[in-house]
């Protein structure tokens, strides 16, 4: 057996002797071929010295073999292991939290990344990080522990961007710092209107939304049915151009921000987008007349339970987005009235 073999080329004895105490099969594995060689030499060592791992004692447990400076065998382990490699990472497009995640391999980090996005589970998801910041065509994959290493290696402290492909599989067109502007910005929601690009945004939008708000409506608290479509991912202010101004207005340049968005059940997205109901920036419900003859009443007075933010990130929305909404949904139920009021006074003249 050669000094730096892999677990399973390796001798019973030896694999008996690593197994009593906390070097699994995995973390040994993942040692690189200088660790594995100095552990092997540790384990002559112990056994030329007599110090049998298989001998009980009287509670039933090995003891620890010690060296002459009565080190511990695990604190020797230990000192073998560097610490984990750990990377920065955040989504290319949506939410813009940064996360610190393990990334001593390309398979872990892969792994953490999809316990940190549980919305990723099962998709498709591409990982770049970038070398030049003014060129999008710069963007460097990442697939394999070699292209990990190689973006170890670069100076500084990079970040590894997460882009999930979408259906059909698409690119990143932009700079992570550009997306949130130039793919959907307010000024440009036309341009990609009817195009899969608006597409590719919504999915990113939906799942980011999903992550934050766990899953369920945020009025009645239904929980979102895989496949089911009960529950939609609505948007605060609607990504219409006639509605850009207010949204720049309240500090919203990219509709698909997650801030700008919230889980409802379907019937209660329908409703929201019709102007029957509406939060105000206390976050409290208000019903219109229409919306209780359509029954809606019960609503009235509960509040959503949506996290409010200052208006500093891209991940909550704040009290000035909930307040314009408001204002907006006050507009439109005040113009009703005035429709009907004009409808009824031109029925009472005819």
């Amino acid at each position: 057996t050669t000094m730096a073999a892999l677990w399973d080329n390796i001798d019973d004895e030896y694999r008996s002797w690593l197994t009593k105490y906390p070097c699994t099969e995995e973390e040994f594995n993942e040692f690189d071929f200088d660790r594995r060689s100095k552990l092997r030499e540790e384990y002559r060592n112990d056994s030329q010295h007599g110090r049998n791992v298989n001998e009980q004692v009287s509670n039933g447990r090995p003891p620890l073999p010690t060296n002459q400076n009565n080190d511990t065998l695990l604190e020797r382990l230990l000192s073998l292991q560097a610490p984990p490699r750990k990377a920065t990472c955040r989504m290319w497009t949506g939410d813009r939290t940064t996360y610190t995640l393990n990334a001593t391999s390309f398979t872990i980090f892969d792994q953490e990344v999809k316990r940190k996005y549980p919305c990723l589970e099962g998709e498709d998801v591409a990982y770049y990080y970038i070398k030049d910041k003014r060129d999008v065509k710069s963007r460097t994959y990442l697939s394999n522990d070699q292209e990990l290493n190689d973006f170890f290696d670069l100076a500084g402290k990079p970040t590894i961007y997460i882009w999930p492909r979408g259906s059909p599989p698409l690119s990143p067109k932009s700079l992570p710092s550009q997306v949130e502007i130039s793919v959907s910005s307010a000024e440009s929601v036309s341009d990609v209107s009817n195009s899969s690009s608006r597409g590719h945004a919504q999915t990113l939008f939906r799942n980011a939304v999903r992550e934050r708000d766990n899953r369920k409506c945020v009025l009645s608290g239904a929980a979102l049915i895989p496949k089911a479509g009960n529950v939609e991912a609505a948007h605060i202010i609607g990504v219409v151009d006639s509605l850009a101004a207010k949204r720049k207005a309240a500090g919203v340049l990219n509709p698909y921000d997650t801030s700008n968005g919230m889980l409802l059940e379907k019937s209660l997205h329908v409703a929201f987008d019709s102007y029957l109901w509406c939060m105000d920036e206390s976050l409290k419900v208000h019903v219109s007349e229409d919306g209780k003859n359509n029954g809606l009443e019960k609503w009235e007075g509960r509040s959503v339970m949506l996290p409010v933010g200052d208006g500093t990130n891209h991940t909550c929305p704040s009290r000035a987005l909930l307040k314009a909404r408001f204002n907006l949904y006050e507009e439109k139920v005040k113009e009703r009235k005035e429709q009907r009021k004009a409808k009824k006074e031109n029925n009472k003249g005819g």
